[in-house]
């Protein structure tokens, strides 16, 4: 910043001499004024010019700065930690009652614990929002034994918990024991926890 600041200040003080001699050039050729420049007139010495311009130059550069601390200080990095374990509890049963809907095909229990703004990004790679998602949820599906295990959650704010862990369950008729390594957020709304986003991968016997 500093370097481009320099060439600018370079480039405004040979303009400025310049437009100083251009215009005087037009004055004479027009009759306006005598060959001789009045005194009042005369060329501003190169140093009134540079102190002119380093006056500038000071005043760009402290805006610059103090832009720059602005933004450091407004993008400062958020710690996460660990819940209680009582708030463990609650969201990991939250989890469990949402897969047992989502099996049931249980669309009622299933829209009041997704929240407004849901996004699921399926096994496939997939995005759907939360309308879409819950008419896909609406169809029957055969799903059993579900089990949660290998569980970390995170918390931001004390309202929002992100949750990495790993899904098995039994599905469809032929009963094939599915693996699936999921991340899942979730997020307090008027003291209600709701899914905000998931994505899931299989790791394991693909059906």
């Amino acid at each position: 910043i500093a370097n481009q600041l320099q060439s600018w200040l370079n480039e405004q003080i040979s303009a400025s001499y310049r437009n100083f001699n251009f215009s005087n050039s037009i004055r004479r050729l027009s009759g306006l004024t005598e060959h001789r420049i009045p005194a009042q007139q005369k060329a501003p010495t190169l140093a009134v010019i540079i102190k002119s311009f380093s006056m500038k130059y000071y005043l760009i550069l402290f805006i610059t700065l103090t832009q720059y601390t602005s933004v450091a200080q407004s993008t400062k990095i958020i710690a996460s930690t660990k819940p209680s374990s009582a708030l463990e509890k609650i969201l990991i049963k939250e989890m469990y009652d949402f897969s047992n809907a989502w099996g049931l095909s249980d669309t009622a229990t299933l829209s009041k614990l997704l929240a407004p703004e849901y996004r699921h990004s399926d096994v496939f790679g997939e995005i759907q929002h939360r309308n879409e998602w819950l008419i896909f949820a609406a169809k029957k599906r055969d799903m059993s034994n579900l089990k949660i295990n290998d569980i970390e959650i995170l918390m931001y704010y004390d309202n929002m918990a992100v949750i990495t862990g790993k899904m098995t369950y039994l599905f469809g008729t032929e009963k094939i024991k599915q693996y699936l390594r999921f991340t899942q957020i979730f997020g307090n709304y008027n003291g209600q926890w709701k899914r905000i986003a998931f994505q899931g991968t299989y790791i394991k016997n693909v059906k």
